[in-house]
């Protein structure tokens, strides 16, 4: 139901943990260099934050399939 980003975008996202299980998003090490998200990470947590709560009030567990 929903994309586990870990898996879909590998070395962009931050390994799944309790408070962000679809992986957290995070900001490149240096200017030029591709491995972060492609959004400022605290806005975009922010958003995937919300709708992981909204998941998991709806007992829905990501699986892999839009």
């Amino acid at each position: 139901m929903a994309l586990q980003r870990y898996l879909r975008y590998p070395g962009r996202f931050a390994n799944p943990t309790s408070e962000q299980p679809q992986g957290a998003a995070k900001n490149r090490s240096a200017p030029g260099v591709e491995d972060g998200t492609y959004l400022e990470a605290d806005w975009l947590n922010d958003v995937f934050g919300f709708l992981s709560y909204l998941l998991s009030k709806s007992g829905i567990v990501a699986n892999g399939t839009v």
